[in-house]
């Protein structure tokens, strides 16, 4: 959408300007084709109406969208085409030049409604040359032939004497950069509507076109600015003019008068060529010409020497411009301020920004890399160039308003390597850049026609002068690189006077990443290149860093470059680069923000949906942050994704981060935008969400008082948030404290709307928010309730609610609220404010003992439940506080004891530890399996005269001595498990053999002895029934065995795990043998392996057998046969035994129950477990074959065959058909099956699910049905278990979940579909559920969890290898008192 009128240039606008001009009728006769009308569409888009219709704004934006990617894709399409043809005849070009008047860019092009025209520098004037440098004639003589000897030369618009286009394609990339920032200084309040063109850039074969849409002006229509370079200035519309100032003067641009003399001037605060245009049909402005917007840098001696035209092209950044002290003037230093008598002022505040700019802002900003990205460099490690060199390093130099031509400067200024190396590669990649640009455009020049071939070879040296392949490689490195980094970017490469010329190729070739620089050079160029070359080289870059050897290092010994050379068939495209307004970005960003807040977030599905949308408006908004990153809407909107971002991801540090860059981005906002009452909203919302409450509602106070409208808003949020919290099927903690913190806002800002409409008179206004405020003042009184039983839930989030209740104070009781709740509150926090006078910080003692008070003044005597919630900085006296009455009782009549009660102590607080130990003195069964490990002082403190049962699974720290004590005070001692106790000696197992009664003894990883064996077993054989010796290293001879045959007449039960000693034959011998389970489990192979079941075969009494990884025990195959003589055998298990079919053969006669054949893989197979049959195993029920993956249909159809009535079965299926081959078993009341992928499908698992309706558990693993399938769930189940089955989501079984009135257990292992929603319904459906186990479910929330803990509080819950509760880790039941209470 650019303006139809081009006049001869007088400035540093890429729009031509000349004394004639056309019209849109004229130029709509010179493009012949038809064309879109762009300037219509766009202000036809602009002028909907989208205010509170959240369909409409999406529409808008959308089309927006839309019509700007339609714009750049035209644009690009026809600019491809114009610059590949530039040098052809007009009359074979495909599109062809028109006159249009000016001489700025060469030959303009008109096509689709698009003007195109080149970024050419123009010669703007002629002056005279200056005299011969040897002229030896006299002064007299010089004087008198002045005129007629001295010749004129031309004056060109950004070079000076000689035309530079490389400056010129800056100029206009900096207007394009200019009218960016000038739409975002457009405001809606403005008088006038103000518009501009679209507008982009299109960089090919190194020539860039400016193309902008074409628009409805003319010279007759200009009303703001001057046309013909400051002769004659307009200012014929003042409301035009005050927007445009406006807008200027948002930006931080000073207001002055324009003028190249004192007889006619402007008062503006833009440059005094910037037009507005008056356009009445619309009643709109269009404004062009923004090449000058932002005033320019004040150049120094040097730069002048380089660039004596540098005001017209080398812009001070905007974003430096808006944050500087001072507004500045943009005609500063140039001749368009000649007429303000202020123009020293102008001039020397600019200089003075000048001087701010290299003196502290540069400075400062190196010293954040610096401290940012060195600190990285030398704690953990330097980051990779590759995340500075990208955009990331433009970005940060932009946002800091530092234009990038001041990396040289930066990279004399930082000390880091790793910072030097990243600069150095954007440099010298811009300098390639500009360097292949030039040469693409005299070959084009030579070439003339459209071709390829040429092109790409020159872009293969350029390629290879990154490799050092090309023959200018050399000379780049040596003198052309150095001199053009000097040139461009001030920087200096070899500060150091020793170092010669010939080693600076060397070290500057040393400190790049090449890598990096040719991905830089590719993408700044569009080129594309093929992966071989930049595999290659990043191979190369990771080897030289393993090998600390630099590869330029191999040449000095006589190698070639070690780096692959580029060939022309690595070269795949040579792309266009397209620069735009990022229009596209915005709108389709904000349009998709408006989608991600229409969906509900009920269900995991929607939240997932949710944050693809939130994530690709993200992406967008980073692309549309380069072109202006201080922009306020794109800021606005970043900070409203991050915000629902945070609200949607289940990752605590995460959340963190995006609640950071949404606050940063609100006050970035805020900063540009003051009165926006959104943004403070917003800002007070995400100050909320990270608890920052009174700065939250400062905040969103500060919305009202800025816009009074928006109290609505507030109102309407505070009634949603209210209903979300009291609606809800569980109580939350996030829902209540938002919903009190939003009606309180609400209520805060009605009583300040009453107070200002009461003093003003406004009867009506100020009843009704009267009527509000008492409507709100009833609902925090129930939200008041609300809070208070979170409060008796926990003392952990205690001190967050005292907050918000400390607030509610002053509110009368009323009938919505329990009066005895009500005033124990009230207690509660008069006693925090007696013991802390900032209210915040009650002490946990104070706070529980009110605690339990005020449990015992609500429910009577009936007190079901304490709550202990001990912390490592609650001292000894404390907890002598806490402990007195109600608590003290419930720990001196405790039973039980498991390590849950001591999750939250801290292990190395020995103190605490004793104490609570001291008062267990009433201690049946003491089981620390789940507490880490047994200090010395606990054991010393406990004392119970009932102990019978201990569990100290790791005992490192225990002492012999203190064991010994231990012992000595609980004779009454059956059962005993030690682990990990290496401090023991042949005193504590002698002490062992003491225990009268002792039944039970588990020994593990103990420095036990056969000495020490036998002496227990002597003592205590007639009274122990089990014993476990495990990785006992100092058993390892046949007296502890020998000693089980004569001694341990009692045993039951035998396991030994990985045991030393290899002969087992003495167990023969044994004569008075009542053992009935025998284990035997890795370890020593057996001395004499196939008599192992010989020696067991004497064991008459024997029940159950269990041998597991002694091969060699199954040589032979008759090994088994013994065990025939066994009639009272009923299990035997070979988990892993390399089993054939005449070893099965050998199993008849057994009265076998119970067969398992687990983990067999490798040898049963279908040919040996057919050899297994009814007639020999008649009382077979139950079988496991699970990961016996050779068995087949053919297994299957024979068990179902012989064993109808089998009621326990666990097996590995290979096909669907035997899957369905298992629906005969209807008795079946145990059923395992892991199956193969797609054996378990729909058709398989339904068929299966209605034969067996008597299952009492089911497992299924590895399942492909469809969630359907499990419609078929009989009804008897007591125990699910689902794992790794893709398609199951868990829908089905949660709406009929009410059905299994017996369902105690579930568990659920890899379930990539079992949605949150689903698991609360068949965790609240299910009454009976005592125990569910969530396994690697990642759509399943650790926060749904937890309210499922907090809803069905006598559910185990486990998420992972986490127990779930929302609050208590333990709850102490009171003998003789009933359960159940529930505040």
């Amino acid at each position: 959408m650019r303006r139809l009128s081009l006049r001869a240039p007088a400035h540093a606008s890429l729009f031509d300007r000349s004394s004639s001009s056309i019209g849109l009728d004229q130029l709509r006769e010179l493009d012949s084709a038809t064309h879109r009308n762009w300037s219509a569409e766009l202000y036809s888009l602009l002028a909907v109406d989208a205010e509170g219709d959240h369909g409409t704004a999406v529409v808008k934006l959308e089309a927006l969208a839309d019509l700007a990617d339609d714009f750049v894709a035209t644009a690009q399409h026809y600019g491809k085409i114009i610059i590949a043809e530039t040098f052809l005849p007009a009359q074979q070009k495909t599109v062809r030049p028109v006159n249009v008047g000016g001489i700025a860019g060469g030959e303009k092009y008109i096509i689709q409604g698009v003007l195109f025209k080149f970024a050419f520098d123009a010669c703007v004037g002629k002056r005279p040359a200056p005299p011969p440098s040897n002229d030896t004639r006299g002064d007299s003589d010089r004087n008198r032939d002045r005129d007629r000897d001295r010749e004129e030369v031309e004056v060109w618009m950004y070079g000076g004497d000689q035309p530079d286009h490389e400056l010129a394609m800056k100029a206009a990339g900096a207007e394009l950069l200019c009218l960016v920032q000038f739409l975002s200084a457009v405001r809606d309040t403005d008088p006038v509507k103000l518009t501009v063109p679209l507008v982009c850039l299109i960089d090919y074969l190194g020539f860039r076109l400016y193309a902008s849409s074409l628009l409805p002006i003319s010279s007759n229509t200009l009303a703001f600015g001057s046309a013909d370079g400051g002769r004659v200035f307009h200012n014929a519309h003042a409301a035009l003019a005050e927007s445009v100032n406006a807008a200027c003067a948002r930006l931080n641009l000073k207001s002055h008068l324009a003028g190249v003399g004192s007889d006619d001037v402007l008062r503006t605060n833009g440059p005094g060529d910037l037009e507005a245009h008056w356009h009445e049909p619309t009643g709109s402005g269009y404004v062009i010409d923004f090449a000058r917007l932002f005033p320019p840098e004040v150049p120094s001696a040097a730069q002048r020497a380089h660039y004596p035209r540098s005001v017209f092209f080398r812009f001070l950044r905007p974003e430096f411009v808006q944050s500087y002290r001072l507004p500045l003037c943009s005609d500063a230093y140039t001749g368009w301020v000649v007429g303000d008598p202020e123009a020293n002022v102008h001039n020397a505040e600019l200089r003075q920004a000048t001087v701010h700019l290299y003196q502290e802002t540069i400075p400062s900003f190196a010293a954040f890399l610096s401290e940012t990205y060195g600190t990285l460099d030398r704690e953990r490690g330097a980051p990779p160039p590759a995340k500075l060199a990208e955009t990331d390093l433009k970005l940060l130099f932009h946002e800091r308003g530092i234009n990038l031509r001041h990396l040289g400067v930066v990279h004399q200024l930082v000390k880091c390597p790793t910072i030097q190396k990243a600069l150095l590669n954007e440099m010298i990649a811009r300098v390639l850049k500009q360097d292949l640009r030039a040469r693409v455009r005299s070959m084009m020049k030579h070439v003339k026609v459209p071709c390829s071939t040429p092109y790409h070879r020159l872009v293969v040296d350029s390629l290879n002068i990154i490799l050092q392949h090309s023959k200018r490689a050399h000379e780049f490195w040596t003198s052309e690189c150095a001199e053009e980094l000097e040139r461009r970017f001030q920087c200096v490469l070899s500060p150091n006077p020793k170092e010669t010329d010939a080693n600076l190729p060397h070290n500057l070739l040393k400190r790049v990443d090449r890598a990096v620089l040719l991905t830089r050079f590719t993408t700044m160029t569009g080129i594309k290149v093929s992966n071989r070359l930049l595999q290659s080289i990043s191979r190369l870059e990771e080897w030289a860093r393993v090998e600390r050897i630099h590869p330029d290092d191999l040449e000095q010994f006589g190698y070639a470059s070690p780096y692959t050379q580029a060939q022309m068939t690595d070269i795949q495209q040579f792309g266009v680069v397209v620069k735009h307004m990022m229009l596209m970005q915005r709108s389709s960003s904000a349009a998709l923000y408006l989608r991600s807040t229409s969906i509900e977030p009920t269900s995991t599905s929607a939240i997932e949906q949710i944050t693809s949308l939130l994530l690709a408006a993200q992406e967008k908004l980073q692309h549309a942050r380069l072109s202006n990153p201080l922009d306020p809407a794109v800021l606005h909107t970043n900070a409203l994704v991050h915000l629902e971002l945070a609200r949607m991801t289940q990752d605590q540090a995460q959340r963190a981060l995006y609640l950071v860059e949404a606050e940063r981005d609100f006050r970035r906002t805020l900063q540009a935008q003051p009165e926006d009452s959104s943004a403070h909203f917003r800002l007070g919302v995400v100050l909320a969400e990270k608890g920052n409450w009174s700065e939250a509602q400062e905040a969103c106070l500060r919305a009202v008082q800025v816009n009074r409208s928006f109290l609505g808003t507030l109102l309407d949020v505070a009634e949603q948030s209210f209903n979300a919290a009291t609606t809800s099927d569980w109580l939350s903690g996030q829902q209540v404290r938002f919903a009190h913190f939003h009606l309180t806002l609400a209520k805060l800002a009605l009583d300040r709307f009453s107070q200002e409409q009461g003093a003003a008179g406004a009867g009506d206004e100020a009843s009704v928010a009267s009527e509000k405020a008492q409507t709100l003042t009833a609902r925090r009184v129930v939200i008041l309730r609300c809070l208070s039983i979170l409060l008796l839930h926990s003392l952990r989030k205690s001190h967050d609610l005292l907050r918000l209740i400390l607030t509610l104070l002053d509110l009368p009781v009323s009938g919505q609220i329990d009066k005895t709740l009500y005033k124990a509150t009230t207690e509660i926090v008069e006693e925090c404010l007696r013991l802390s006078p900032n209210c915040f910080e009650p002490t946990f003692t104070a706070l529980e003992k009110k605690q339990n008070t005020f449990l015992t003044e609500l429910a009577g005597t009936h007190v079901p439940v304490l709550t202990v919630r001990p912390s490592a900085w609650i001292n000894v006296a404390q907890y002598s506080t806490i402990v007195q009455g109600r608590l003290e009782s419930a720990l001196k009549h405790l039973v039980h004891v498991n390590g849950d009660l001591f999750v939250d102590m801290d292990r190395n607080d020995v103190e605490v530890m004793s104490f609570f130990a001291s008062l267990l003195g009433s201690v049946v069964e003491l089981d620390l399996s789940k507490y880490a490990t047994v200090r010395d002082e606990f054991l010393d403190a406990l004392s119970s005269p009932a102990l019978t049962h201990v569990v100290l699974p790791d005992s490192r720290q225990v002492t012999e001595t203190n064991f010994i004590s231990f012992l000595d005070r609980h004779p009454t001692i059956t059962h005993l498990s030690l682990g990990n106790m290496p401090l023991l000696r042949a005193e504590s197992y002698a002490k062992i053999s003491q225990l009268k009664n002792l039944t039970s003894l588990s020994l593990t990883n103990s420095s036990v002895t056969d000495q020490d064996l036998v002496t227990i077993l002597r003592a205590n054989g007639t009274t122990l029934r089990r014993l476990s010796v495990t990785s006992c290293m100092a058993v390892s001879d046949e007296s502890s065995v020998r000693a089980l045959a004569e001694h341990a007449s009692a045993l039951q039960e035998l396991h030994l795990e990985y045991f030393y000693y290899s002969d087992l034959s003495p167990l023969a011998t044994w004569r008075d043998c009542s053992l009935e389970s025998v284990t035997l489990v890795g370890g020593r192979s057996l001395k004499e392996p196939c008599e192992l079941f010989s020696v067991l075969s004497a064991l008459s009494t024997l029940r159950e057998v269990n041998v597991r990884g002694h091969a060699p025990v199954f040589k032979s195959e008759s090994a088994l046969q013994p065990l025939a003589a066994l009639p009272s055998v009923r299990r035997m298990a070979f988990p892993g035994a390399p089993l054939s079919a005449q070893h099965l053969q050998l199993l008849s006669g057994v009265h076998l129950t119970t067969l398992d054949l687990s983990s067999n893989s490798s040898y049963v197979n279908d040919e040996s477990f057919v050899a297994l049959t009814a007639e020999r195993l008649p009382a077979l029920s139950c079988i496991d074959l699970t990961g016996c993956r050779r068995i087949d249909q053919i297994s299957i159809a024979h068990l179902v065959r012989e064993w109808p009535n089998l009621e326990e079965l666990s097996l590995f299926a290979n096909t669907s058909e035997g899957v369905m081959t298992l629906s005969a078993l209807s008795h079946l009341k145990s059923l395992t099956v892991e199956a193969t992928s797609g054996a378990l499908d729909t058709n398989a698992t339904t068929t299966l699910l209605r034969g067996c309706k008597e299952l009492r558990s089911l497992y299924l693993i590895r399942g492909t049905f469809q969630d359907a399938a499990m419609a078929e769930l009989p009804r008897t189940l007591r125990s699910l278990r689902v794992a790794n089955c893709g398609e199951f989501t868990g829908r089905t079984l949660a709406s009929r979940i009410r059905e299994f009135t017996e369902l105690e257990e579930l568990r659920f292992d890899t379930l990539v579909y079992l949605r949150d929603s689903c698991l609360c319904g068949i965790v609240i459906g299910c009454r009976s559920l005592k125990k569910l186990i969530a396994w690697s479910c990642t759509m399943l929330s650790m926060v749904t969890m937890r309210k499922l803990a907090m809803a069905r509080p006598a559910v185990e819950l486990t998420h992972h290898w986490t127990t779930v509760r929302e609050y208590e880790p333990l709850r102490l039941h009171l003998p003789g008192l009933p359960v159940g209470f529930d505040p």
